[in-house]
């Protein structure tokens, strides 16, 4: 349950979100989950079973088949992120450079950014105007962030030119060398790693995740593109436009990924494969060969996801399969399995 010091009559919240009242007005100070739902908040429902656990005198945000009081929406999932964002609390913009701060040589930062405490900049930095590093984020030299961007705490950026209005969230790590080996008969000969990181506009990068550098080339993030926590992106790997990947997704070196591809949790790729744009990764998907544009695969080593299915029912049916093997051999006399 979100409670707030915002009161608001549910057919002005209707006006600022696109959605049209049904019944009663009433004022509002929050949102709620079926679970917590109260008559002084509006309950997101779009799954319509959800509606038999919710009183009569709840106020709704649903669809118009819901037929219950409260705000009607074609789609309450496209503008639930509208609704939140009118009732979150907003994170404080500062500017100026904290004391603590060390900063480099020949350095380009606005006055209009927000260097916060125990912040380490490197050596020809430049950090464009509305940034916000929070404390202990670390940037190495000759690394770039756009205008807008927010850098949570203790970040590290290395080798990398950052967009406009990135998010990288707490611990994620930018820039760190691939995991670039040779085993030969003297022992694992290490491979220098001599590319960069390049973010595009509107990237939010999840906590705890990593971005390799390339080993020659670059590793490129499209604009637009969401990485959740826990997600590994291997060097000169090169990442469409608003591509998802979900929390424990990898991609191992050299993969080039189209526009809007989904990679659901723990989806994984193998090196130096193509995945065309709109495809969807099933979870815990392997790709280990090429996947053409719009598909949909699951499984591994991953396939069309109806084959993987039909491949899954008849799995689940082996262990009647081998009784009834079983019975005839028993029946025939010959040698049990």
């Amino acid at each position: 349950m979100h409670n707030s010091n915002i009161r608001i009559l549910l057919s002005e919240l209707g006006k600022l979100i696109g959605s049209e009242l049904r019944g009663e007005d009433r004022e509002i100070n929050g949102i709620s989950t079926p679970e917590e739902a109260s008559p002084d908040k509006i309950c997101v429902v779009w799954d319509l079973r959800e509606l038999k656990r919710i009183s009569e005198d709840i106020p709704v945000l649903s669809v118009r088949e819901a037929n219950r009081d409260g705000l009607v929406s074609e789609n309450p999932k496209l503008i639930l992120p509208a609704l939140l964002s009118l009732f979150e609390v907003k994170k404080t913009k500062y500017i100026g450079i904290h004391p603590s701060a060390v900063i480099g040589k020949d350095c380009e930062i606005s006055p209009e950014c927000w260097i916060g405490p125990y912040c380490v900049i490197g050596n020809n930095v430049r950090i464009d105007e509305l940034v916000q590093l929070e404390a202990n984020v670390y940037i190495d030299d000759g690394c770039a962030i756009g205008k807008g961007t927010v850098i949570e705490s203790n970040v590290s950026v290395r080798r990398s030119k950052i967009g406009s209005n990135v998010i990288l969230h707490s611990n994620c790590a930018l820039g760190c060398e691939g995991f670039g080996f040779i085993p030969t008969p003297a022992g694992i000969l290490k491979i220098p790693q001599l590319g960069n990181v390049i973010i595009g506009d509107n990237v939010e990068v999840g906590a705890c995740s990593t971005i390799d550098c390339g080993t020659i080339g670059d590793t490129e993030i499209g604009d637009g593109t969401r990485i959740d926590n826990l997600v590994q992106i291997g060097h000169n790997c090169k990442i469409g436009k608003n591509c998802i990947f979900c929390s424990k997704s990898g991609v191992a070196g050299s993969t080039i990924i189209g526009d809007n591809v989904i990679f659901a949790a723990e989806a994984v790729a193998r090196d130096h494969v193509k995945i065309g744009s709109n495809t969807q990764l099933g979870g815990r998907a392997g790709v280990t060969h090429d996947i053409p544009k719009d598909a949909i695969v699951s499984g591994f080593p991953a396939q069309e996801h109806k084959k993987e299915l039909k491949l899954q029912a008849h799995v689940s049916r082996l262990p009647k399969l081998y009784e009834r093997v079983k019975k005839l051999e028993n029946l025939i006399g010959r040698e049990k399995i």
